[in-house]
């Protein structure tokens, strides 16, 4: 996990930073749970190029059909 090579820098950028196990633990209970999210997260929303686009065009469509 990086935060544990973080943890164990001694040089560098990340020298001064430092890691409790608690929260190493809670890191890496993050990232999994970002990761389950995109596992259950539907396709056309994980599609960034066109998320907008597609919802946008789904509104205008809605609204040209109420003021029909």
């Amino acid at each position: 996990m990086i935060a544990a090579k973080i943890n164990s820098s001694e040089s560098g950028p990340f020298a001064d930073i430092h890691f409790s196990e608690d929260q190493l633990k809670e890191i890496s209970m993050a990232g999994w749970m970002h990761d389950i999210g995109k596992i259950i997260t539907p396709e056309f929303v994980m599609d960034k190029s066109c998320k907008l686009e597609r919802i946008m065009d789904g509104f205008a469509l809605v609204q040209a059909r109420a003021s029909n």
